[in-house]
């Protein structure tokens, strides 16, 4: 096999996410899953994999050709986002009560000493409303900010497995129409990876969250504490749809699980299935149906009952219910 040695890259990286062997049997299937994970390095533009027969030797050569995009970016800009809160999670993201004006400022490094390492650093100050879009309350705009690191490290363990990490601040008021500001800090560290012709996505990691509020408003009645939760977390998702983006026909299938433990102010288990299906109507339409469920059990809660009953039976995060059910059915 041969890698296009036009620029400076880590063949042995380009080589191991291509993961073909010397002497293993011919196979178009294998050259064009191994196109698709030397692409999943995020590094190119694009990336062509050309067969050759050497018909002295009777074998067949396989040659890489890689065309590396921006190995350094950055960018600053402005924007306005209503409506949906990104989660430190691979599986979490959720509508909230506010909207915001914002300035956006990132730099990238793609091949961050060689071994195309990722880093990636994002800040986002915001000028944040507290309704919904696009209306605004009294005492809006509340200052905030959102702070990102994130770090890829490919080739981890095995060479197709990628270590992700990284870090959160964000600071604002509560998106879940509360009359405080708080200060949510989350960090964490894991592998991930695709299978089954990228069909199947899997990941686990760790996570460190810190919470603590802050600007609470005199019309607070119950006002909150701070808290700490230290958990595990597995996603799997299964995707069989025909475009992952603008679906037309197929499935998905997705699971999440989390496990807090000690030192965190909770130990609990959380299970969130989620199963969606497209089916194909005439004119270009499409019928899509979606089930989600999640529910999560309180084993132990450093809070007491008797003087903090919501945070000690509903642990962590916004959701005022322990147990929760949606289905939608949406045509378009």
């Amino acid at each position: 096999m041969v890698v296009d040695d036009r620029y400076d890259l880590p063949k042995s990286t380009i080589l191991g996410a291509a993961k073909i062997h010397k002497r293993s049997a011919f196979s178009l299937t294998a050259l064009e899953e191994a196109r698709r994970e030397v692409y999943a390095l995020g590094a190119f533009s694009s990336v062509e994999i050309e067969p050759e027969l050497n018909e002295k030797n009777a074998i067949i050569d396989v040659h890489i050709h890689v065309t590396p995009g921006r190995l350094f970016r950055y960018g600053l800009g402005v924007g306005m986002l209503s409506g949906i809160a990104q989660l430190s999670s691979v599986q979490e993201q959720q509508d909230v009560l506010q909207w915001d004006l914002h300035v956006l400022g990132f730099v990238e490094f793609r091949n961050l000493l060689g071994g195309l390492r990722r880093l990636r650093i994002e800040e986002r100050p915001r000028l944040i409303f507290t309704r919904n879009f696009p209306q605004a309350s009294d005492g809006d705009p509340v200052l905030g900010n959102l702070v990102t690191v994130e770090f890829q490290q490919p080739g981890f363990v095995e060479t197709r497995t990628t270590l992700t990490s990284g870090a959160r601040w964000d600071f604002g008021p509560q998106p879940y129409g509360e009359d405080y500001s708080r200060h949510n800090l989350d960090a964490w560290v894991g592998p991930q990876r695709y299978f089954a012709k990228g069909h199947l996505f899997a990941s686990t990691r760790i996570h460190g969250n810190v919470f603590f509020p802050t600007h609470i408003g005199a019309s607070v009645e119950d006002p909150p504490k701070k808290y700490e939760v230290l958990f595990f977390e597995q996603y799997a998702r299964l995707d069989l749809r025909d475009r992952p983006r603008q679906p037309h026909k197929g499935s998905f299938f997705a699971l999440g699980l989390h496990e807090a433990i000690p030192p965190g102010s909770w130990t609990y288990l959380r299970f969130t299935p989620d199963a969606r299906v497209y089916l194909p109507l005439p004119l270009g339409f499409t019928l899509a149906g979606r089930f989600a469920m999640g529910i999560m059990e309180i084993l132990e809660s450093s809070f007491n009952p008797a003087t903090d009953p919501r945070l000690a039976t509903l642990g962590p995060g916004v959701c005022r219910c322990r147990r929760c059910l949606a289905i939608q059915a949406i045509s378009f």
